[in-house]
């Protein structure tokens, strides 16, 4: 073997035999799936708008906004089906107004306790003795309902008084009990909420 056959490097050199080597490898490996669907950019984690939806006061607020469509319902039928309307939002009021009064109203005034705030205590303080009032409402109503155009006139004002009660609640403690408790509380107390109404329903139907 001459000289020049010993000392010639193989062609391609040891990079360019790396390099092939490299490409096999990452060639071999399987393909990452791909998903049509896009991926969240917060890692998967809930949105702070979805976490909303799940918490005490988005509840609450569906259901004043319920309440309020059905009384509407109310205005437009007649006869027996107004009837059976007043009783279903006398039901539905009996059931938010004893749901909001242990779970919101009883974890608002503990923390407003704990930091000694005496405008927070009082704002609930305020604010429960109108829900007492607009309970002891719907309970005069409930026992004294007429099969008449006098129910009209019952629902009629107790409506008005919840539309007042609803929006003050909204206006005052909602922000109080958002800045007292927090996301993480809201949210568990949602499920306090869920099994006091499925206990108070049980009643109620009993």
């Amino acid at each position: 073997m001459g000289r020049d056959a010993v000392g010639r490097r193989p062609k391609g050199g040891p990079q360019q035999e790396s390099a092939k080597s490299s490409r096999r490898r990452v060639e071999s490996q399987p393909s990452r799936p791909h998903s049509t669907a896009e991926e969240p950019h917060n890692g998967g984690r809930p949105s702070r708008r979805d976490l909303r939806q799940t918490e005490l006061l988005a509840f609450l607020r569906d259901d004043h906004e319920d309440m309020l469509s059905q009384y509407e319902g109310f205005q437009t039928a007649g006869g027996d089906d107004r009837y059976f309307l007043a009783n279903r939002i006398l039901r539905k009021l009996e059931l938010h107004s004893r749901v909001e009064e242990a779970v919101l109203y009883e974890a608002v005034r503990e923390a407003a306790e704990r930091p000694r705030d005496r405008k927070a205590a009082a704002t609930v303080k305020a604010l429960r003795q109108e829900h007492q009032a607009v309970k002891e409402h719907i309970r005069r109503v409930k026992e004294s309902r007429a099969y008449d155009d006098r129910l009209t006139a019952q629902v009629d004002a107790l409506m008005e008084r919840v539309r007042r009660h609803a929006e003050r609640e909204e206006r005052e403690l909602f922000p109080l009990a958002d800045a007292l408790l927090g996301q993480e509380a809201l949210i568990r107390l949602r499920q306090d909420a869920r099994q006091w109404q499925e206990e108070i329903e049980q009643q109620l139907a009993a």
